[in-house]
């Protein structure tokens, strides 16, 4: 459970949680919290969220964005898969990031869908 997070993290966590369906939000920061995936921090308004999973880097969450922010974390995401001796970079995240990042290099994979079930509307 979390329990103390700092406002940004606490909504990154959740963006990942919310749209990725990949990692829950209570996963998410206990791996930030143990070292098991890290926050960066690109400039003052853009965060993203990353771990290494079966030789990939995923990238789970994206908050903000200032202009030319893509070019700049696509250099980090690149050198650290490398380091990492990872085989690729998996993006999680909504429908607009297909076109933002395919002039880096990315390619749509799949299509995450979810259904509300119960009292949601």
């Amino acid at each position: 459970m979390i329990t103390v997070i700092e406002p940004t993290i606490e909504h990154i966590v959740n963006l990942a949680s919310d749209r990725t369906g990949a990692i829950s939000a209570d996963e998410l920061a206990q791996m930030l919290y143990s070292g098991n995936a890290s926050l960066l921090s690109i400039d003052d308004k853009t965060f993203m969220a990353v771990f290494i999973k079966n030789k990939e880097l995923w990238v789970v969450a994206v908050y903000g964005g200032n202009e030319g922010w893509i070019d700049q974390a696509n250099t980090w995401l690149d050198e650290t898969a490398s380091l990492n001796d990872c085989n690729s970079i998996r993006f999680m995240g909504r429908k607009g990031w297909v076109k933002a990042l395919g002039s880096v290099g990315y390619n749509q994979t799949g299509v995450v869908m979810k259904k509300e079930i119960g009292g949601a509307k």
